[in-house]
């Protein structure tokens, strides 16, 4: 049972990792994951930048990762920490952070109408804390959340793909 828990959250966490890779690559998402050059960036939201309605969902998207490409680097990395390994409460505290960051800053939103991302990004940062307890009864405790992050990226890439399919980005 242990040994599948930890699995589980190592494969979680490694397609979450996959999502920021093909939004660090130009995938769009909708929200939830990472955001990709070619989906969307600059969002209209408190926390990302404004742009107008003549800038392409694209060219938000470029922006949107130009602008947040320390963060998608140090979500990736703490991913990689909490991944290697038995995780640590360290490793699992600062995955919780870099998500809570990650989260503020969400996807524009041509590409992310649902806020996948934001979402997303809150689940991995409750699944941090929960891991943060240590332990393997706190693993347990974040594998729910983890798996509601990695739904919505999940279903964020779908439609990232679905707009690029469709010529919309």
């Amino acid at each position: 049972m242990r040994v599948s828990s930890m699995k589980t959250v190592k494969i979680t966490l490694a397609a979450c990792a996959a999502a920021l890779a093909l939004a660090a690559c130009g995938g769009a998402s909708s929200g939830g994951s990472g955001s990709t050059s070619s989906s969307g960036g600059g969002s209209t939201s408190s926390s990302g930048s404004s742009t107008t309605d003549s800038t392409s969902c694209k060219d938000q998207g470029k922006q949107w990762k130009k602008d947040n490409t320390g963060t998608l680097k140090d979500f990736e990395s703490a991913i990689k920490d909490f991944t290697s390994g038995v995780p640590s409460p360290a490793s699992a505290k600062k995955l919780e952070n870099v998500a809570n960051e990650a989260a503020s800053h969400p996807l524009p939103t041509c590409a992310d109408p649902k806020g996948l991302w934001v979402k997303a990004m809150h689940q991995v940062a409750i699944a941090g804390k929960d891991a943060s307890k240590g332990g393997v009864g706190a693993m347990a405790d974040a594998l729910p959340a983890l798996k509601k992050a990695l739904d919505d990226l999940n279903q964020l890439q779908t439609e990232v793909k679905n707009k690029v399919d469709l010529g919309q980005i």
